[in-house]
């Protein structure tokens, strides 16, 4: 088979796996996300493989119904000078985040903005190009376009802590994503 075919088929095996876990953990609903601790799922396909701990005591549904939060949380923001025509500067750069649970609980603050987040890498397909990172509080996938595809992980990455800095996208599901080569890299 060529490489084209195996690269089509590792994505498609990562998809299935990715559909598979949103539907069996509760698909992308932010108060469910936000009320659950490390949320993991159970799959295991030839693409990645993850031994899951069990989950901690389900979600009540009183815990669901809570009213969210109507402030975003206090995130570290890096700022960086840029200038403009009228020689004032202004400052802007990724939002350092914290933990993953406060991305899965703010979502829509985070939807289509920089990110930095660090975790350990739980699962990542063959070719390295996607990898779902954890810290502690929450698991989030993480995928490589563009030129970001020209530096992907190394092949056993799974255990490595690493730093991500991408774009969060909410729909179809949360996930963040890379699209230059040095938004990456491993930190241990």
């Amino acid at each position: 088979m060529t490489r084209t075919t195996w690269i089509i088929g590792a994505v498609i095996v990562v998809g299935i796996g990715i559909a598979a876990g949103v539907i069996f953990a509760g698909g992308n609903k932010p108060q469910a996300n936000a009320a659950s601790p490390a949320r993991e799922t159970n799959t295991a396909t030839a693409a990645m493989a993850v031994a899951s701990p069990p989950l901690a005591a389900p979600v009540t549904a009183e815990a669901v119904r809570a009213p969210a939060p109507t402030a975003p949380p206090a995130a570290a923001q890096v700022e960086i000078p840029v200038q403009v025509a009228s020689d004032t500067t202004t400052k802007s750069g990724p939002i350092v985040i914290d933990t993953l649970d406060e991305l899965f609980a703010h979502a829509a603050t985070y939807s289509n903005k920089a990110v930095v987040v660090r975790g350990h890498i739980v699962t990542q397909c063959i070719s390295g190009c996607t990898f779902s990172l954890e810290d502690g509080t929450a698991v989030i996938a993480v995928e490589l376009i563009d030129d970001a595809l020209d530096h992907v992980l190394d092949g056993g990455s799974i255990g490595r802590s690493v730093e991500v800095r991408g774009t969060v996208e909410t729909s179809p599901q949360l996930v963040i994503v890379i699209e230059d080569p040095e938004d990456w890299n491993y930190i241990d």
